[in-house]
């Protein structure tokens, strides 16, 4: 069950797969956010701020980086399992709070 919302569980050839393709938009979009954009940000880190800084910095980017994307990933899975043992009524609820918000719209709310 928890091997979903682990961002380390994840298998990354089809990653590499997609960087080694022949150039295509999702390869070099794929190349932008993977490798060319944190090559620009971790040099010019570098140019800005002294070494150690720079590189305290980068360390700290790259925790919180990790640790957004494992949360992002863990909040995705929490909301389609919560939909998933709705059922149904996700559904029905999901209607009522459109009537909701339609009730409140025609009244001045």
């Amino acid at each position: 069950m928890f091997e979903r919302a682990n961002l380390f569980a994840y298998d990354l050839w089809p990653v590499f797969r997609l960087l080694a393709e022949v150039p295509s938009i999702p390869s070099l979009l794929a190349w932008l956010s993977l490798v060319l954009l944190p090559l620009v940000l971790s040099l010019s880190c570098l140019r800005l701020w002294h070494f150690w800084e720079a590189l305290r910095g980068f360390l700290a980017c790259l925790g919180t980086a990790l640790w957004s994307a494992w949360l992002v990933i863990y909040l995705v899975c929490l909301t389609f399992w919560g939909l998933h043992l709705l059922n149904f009524w996700a559904l029905a609820l999901a209607a009522l709070y459109i009537q909701y918000r339609q009730g409140r719209k025609h009244h001045g709310g």
